[in-house]
């Protein structure tokens, strides 16, 4: 149309000019914001930890619509659920209760004890032997008749029988067996014990104050993640209003630019407001939807988009 206008004389050419560098700039411009979507993708594969390569892209077929399910009362429901399954509170809870068994298990060092002890043993070797007898050998001269040098005196040699004891009875014969007893009484020990004591009280009270904080902590997230949730809602709602104002603005000015009454500059400021208009619309729509997905990890609810 300013092509027109400018061919027949009723539009500068300088006007023209600055209507197509406008237009080189609007496409620059986009191809710089398709160029950030594909950087913010391939950031977000990496978090998911996806290959760049692999097919990926955003759905918001389900980002179209705007409603409030929470009430005031929901922080309290949520405060209760996360007191029950959050597992840093947990931890701390149990970290309580160990200290108060470990106050019951210093103070039990103050007590005199009385300790009972008893064993079973047995033993096997491999080269353990049964005695059996003794065999006789050949005869062997262990000397001569008194008197003569000629008539040795004879005797037959004894050979002692050995047998490999049995696994069983070497159990057997090997068993032993013990009980004791066992009385100690704390005279001097029992400062000790006391400053033990102490110790663990005060590891008692460090875990419940680290219990209490963690609970604040996580009472004052919670009532965080409420609060973007229902400011992001009145931003959403406000930003709404803006674009069906901004929107009647723009057919108002499309209407009598086409009719030559407006010139194309007011028509293009016109087009530039109400599309700020909507991107501060889908803008504030995801940033309610994201703090609503926040909120509904407290409530115990599934992230489901």
């Amino acid at each position: 149309r300013q092509q027109k206008l400018a061919a027949a004389g009723q539009l500068p050419q300088a006007r023209l000019n600055e209507g197509i560098a406008q237009l080189a700039s609007d496409s620059a411009a986009y191809y710089e914001a398709l160029a950030a979507i594909s950087n913010s993708l391939v950031d977000l594969k990496q978090l998911m930890g996806l290959h760049a390569q692999q097919e990926f892209d955003i759905a918001d077929d389900k980002l179209d619509t705007f409603s409030e399910s929470y009430t005031i009362s929901a922080l309290d429901e949520a405060n209760r659920l996360q007191a029950s399954v959050n597992p840093d509170i947990q931890a701390k809870k149990f970290s309580v209760e160990a200290s108060k068994f470990a106050i019951k298990t210093s103070k039990g060092s103050l007590y005199p004890r009385l300790s009972l002890t008893g064993s079973l043993n047995t033993g096997f070797a491999n080269t353990a032997r049964t005695f059996n007898g003794y065999s006789l050998g050949p005869l062997d001269t262990i000397g001569f008749v008194q008197g003569t040098t000629l008539e040795p005196v004879l005797a037959p040699r004894a050979i002692p029988l050995f047998s490999s004891t049995p696994y069983g009875t070497q159990i057997g014969d090997n068993f032993g067996q013990s009980v004791g007893f066992g009385l100690v009484v704390p005279i001097f020990s029992g400062f000790a014990a006391r400053y033990n004591i102490k110790i663990a009280e005060i590891n008692q009270i460090r875990a419940e104050a680290s219990l209490t904080s963690a609970e604040l902590t996580l009472s004052s997230q919670i009532y965080n993640a409420y609060q973007n949730m229902k400011l992001a809602g009145q931003r959403y709602r406000f930003s709404h209003q803006q674009y069906n104002a901004q929107l009647e603005l723009f057919k108002l000015s499309d209407a009598t630019y086409k009719s030559g009454v407006l010139d194309y500059y007011s028509y293009l400021a016109s087009k530039n407001t109400l599309d700020a208009a909507e991107i501060q619309l889908n803008e504030s729509l995801f940033q309610y939807t994201f703090f609503t997905k926040v909120f509904d990890f407290y409530m115990g609810r599934t992230i489901d988009l």
